[in-house]
């Protein structure tokens, strides 16, 4: 999923966006702001579900653990489909300026 949303941010590079054939530039700058918020959001729990993971750590059985993993679940698949619905609107946008 990472590589999908780094070519998704590599096609909305400020060079593309930047570029002449593309008139109204706001919505696709402000996908890619949202795309790379994401991202950030993403690599933080990435980055904590990993040192779980060294750690050896079981699943929890505190009930605050399971609502934090739980949240995280939920937020990994938030971002699953933010994704999808980013990637479509990028093309919307893109096929809208082609036009």
């Amino acid at each position: 999923m990472y590589s999908l949303v780094c070519t998704l941010t590599t096609f909305l590079s400020p060079t593309r966006i930047a570029g002449a054939d593309i008139k109204d530039k706001q919505p696709l700058m402000d996908t890619r702001k949202s795309i790379e918020r994401d991202m950030e959001r993403f690599k933080v729990c990435e980055r904590e579900m990993k040192m779980a993971g060294r750690a050896g750590v079981a699943k929890p059985t505190d009930p605050k653990e399971k609502a934090k993993d739980d949240a995280r679940e939920w937020i990994n698949n938030s971002v699953e489909s933010l994704t999808g619905k980013v990637v479509g609107r990028g093309r919307e946008c893109v096929q809208r300026e082609e036009r």
